[in-house]
């Protein structure tokens, strides 16, 4: 149960400096991370861009809220949340913008799992686990 929030905590969730981290590990060079960079730190409400080709990433801090204005990943109209739950907010116009850049990115936090063009939700990886887990269990108990 999550306590309502008041309009005061509203605004400056919404006004908070966000970072969103994003997978793109088709950097191979400095000359990649440079273009990505160009390529975002014009784009509204974006303040600093890092890409980094070592660790295949890509952190865009935005001034605020990319999009809580028009949120529907939590169901509210408008969001009420304290904390924003939808962390896709904006995303993927930073994916657009990398893709022109000539490089793909994607953004883990979502609430799923893909494997090369398999895409499992986290519910059904989860129970897949879970059942590995009892089996291997089984099999060790009977040794």
């Amino acid at each position: 149960f999550q306590k309502q929030p008041t309009p005061q905590q509203i605004v400056e969730r919404n006004m908070a400096p966000k970072d969103y981290h994003l997978i793109c590990t088709t950097m191979s060079c400095s000359a990649c991370e440079n273009a990505i960079e160009s390529a975002i730190k014009d784009l509204p409400n974006v303040t600093a861009v890092k890409a980094d080709a070592k660790t295949g990433t890509v952190v865009v801090t935005a001034a605020s809220c990319n999009s809580c204005e028009d949120c529907k990943c939590c169901k509210c109209d408008p969001c009420k949340c304290l904390v924003c739950r939808c962390c896709r907010c904006g995303v993927d116009k930073y994916m657009a913008t990398i893709e022109k850049a000539g490089h793909k990115a994607t953004y883990p936090g979502s609430s799923s799992a893909t494997f090369g063009t398999l895409k499992f939700d986290l519910p059904v990886v989860l129970a897949l686990g879970a059942a590995c887990l009892a089996v291997g269990y089984m099999i060790g108990k009977k040794k």
